[in-house]
């Protein structure tokens, strides 16, 4: 938590985050935002390995999906826009709803690599307003939004009105 908590504040991000997070009857270990870590003890039955099939991995992959369920009811957040983090000190998995299937990274050592990509997780979507999510970018940027109608009309006004001879050759 200190080691996340500091990166937030030297980086300044405006990430709100949460340590033991109530919810759906249980503790969160910790929320960043859109950003759910559950922490285990690397010795003992609990720890993560780098299989899905081992007990204490089949265990924090459960309880994150829990997570998301008690996160999308008490909050209202889509669960695509979710990221889980399992982490206990040697190992990390990662994990993801898409639609109605579970994308669940295998457990990999932490490594520089491994920490990069939560810390790269929690300034995208520790951020406010939109997930950078196909769905969410098609809703958005797609041939049936506004905002793309618009862009596509003015980018096609310019071109065509342009007198540049490369830009005449295209148009």
């Amino acid at each position: 938590n200190k080691l996340i908590d500091g990166f937030i504040e030297n980086a300044n991000l405006n990430i709100s985050s949460r340590h033991e997070y109530e919810i759906d009857g249980g503790f969160l270990d910790s929320k960043y935002s859109r950003v759910l870590l559950e922490y285990k003890y690397p010795h003992g039955q609990s720890h993560i390995t780098e299989s899905l099939d081992a007990p204490g991995t089949k265990k924090v992959v459960e309880q994150l999906q829990s997570r998301f369920y008690g996160f999308n009811k008490k909050e209202k957040r889509s669960y695509e826009s979710l990221l889980g983090g399992g982490l206990d000190g040697v190992n990390i998995l990662f994990i993801r709803r898409q639609g109605d299937e579970w994308d669940i990274d295998a457990p990999k050592p932490i490594t520089p690599y491994s920490i990069e990509r939560l810390l790269r997780a929690l300034v995208s979507l520790g951020a406010q307003g939109y997930s950078y999510t196909a769905s969410q970018l098609a809703s958005h940027f797609g041939s049936d939004s506004l905002l793309a109608q618009k862009a596509v009309r003015q980018l096609h006004s310019v071109l065509t009105g342009s007198t540049d001879k490369k830009t005449k050759v295209f148009f």
